[in-house]
């Protein structure tokens, strides 16, 4: 489905991803944990292909066989939403605050398909039902009308409405509290168990991506540091890193007072630890 091999990038000369390689396979959810800074919004970012113009990317990334990083922007047009969706950290700055959520659906559907726009609500309807969101009067509403909770659901729908292969969800669940919070994990696995797409999750909260990922990929400032089955890097932590935040994880500590705690460089190579369980052995020559 997904394969990103040694994908490196400088975004106004300064380096934030460095050989990353990792794997979502069709039907799987892959989580990616790290703290603000690490390149986990960047490494969906450069997926997608967006910003294309600011920042300098090597390596490779195929997506069904299509290498993202030399296909033309008008095919990439053609991918972003349909084949690959994304869900965004803060869902208010991705809605048109002129636009109705009915709109939205129409617009979403209509760039990418030949359907009209009475079949675009239809589906609308039938999306924001999944979601449990069945008053009908929500498709005549503007965005600054709803809460978080409600738009991120919204957002979730309108991503899901054109049947993606792929979905890239970073943060989805951030500044939501812990009850929204744990909704918005719920109908991600709904939505995961019901279409079988495959799912990138980001998030610096170790919580959620226990929740849903079946695969974890820990990030330090730019580079992965372990990346192996969730029941692994949940129970048997080996980088020091990674150990430290699930310390912090149980002790209910913040990623930001993680880094208080965690202040090494990222060194060594990538190898492999376990069956599908990759460690960075760190240089013991520093």
């Amino acid at each position: 489905m997904l394969e990103v091999q040694n994908l490196s990038v400088h975004i106004q000369g300064k380096q934030v991803l460095r050989q990353v390689s990792l794997t979502v396979p069709k039907g799987k959810v892959v989580g990616i944990i790290g703290e603000s800074g690490s390149g986990k919004s960047v490494l969906c970012s450069t997926i997608l292909q967006l910003f294309r113009k600011d920042r300098k990317a090597a390596g490779t990334i195929k997506f069904n066989g299509d290498c993202l990083l030399s296909l033309e922007e008008k095919k990439m047009r053609s991918l972003r939403g349909k084949e690959i969706a994304l869900i965004m950290q803060n869902p208010m700055s991705m809605f048109n605050p002129l636009v109705t959520i009915g709109g939205h659906f129409i617009e979403t559907l209509q760039a990418h398909t030949s359907m009209t726009k009475k079949q675009a609500i239809k589906i609308a309807k039938e999306q924001l039902a999944l979601f449990q969101l069945n008053d009908v009067d929500v498709l005549k509403k503007y965005p600054h009308e709803l809460s978080g909770g409600m738009l991120q659901r919204i957002m979730i729908a309108i991503s899901a409405s054109l049947e993606p292969k792929l979905l890239l969800a970073d943060e989805p669940t951030t500044a939501l509290d812990t009850m929204t919070q744990l909704e918005i994990v719920k109908e991600l696995k709904k939505l995961q168990a019901k279409t079988k797409m495959s799912i990138l999750i980001v998030s610096h909260d170790l919580g959620v991506i226990a929740n849903l990922a079946e695969e974890i990929i820990v990030m330090r400032r730019g580079v992965v540091v372990e990346y192996g089955p969730a029941s692994h890097i949940l129970l048997h932590p080996i980088h020091p890193y990674t150990k430290t935040l699930v310390a912090a994880r149980d002790e209910h500590s913040t990623l930001d007072e993680l880094n208080d705690k965690y202040e090494d460089t990222v060194s060594g190579e990538l190898v492999l630890y376990d069956e599908n369980h990759w460690v960075r052995m760190e240089d013991s020559s520093r």
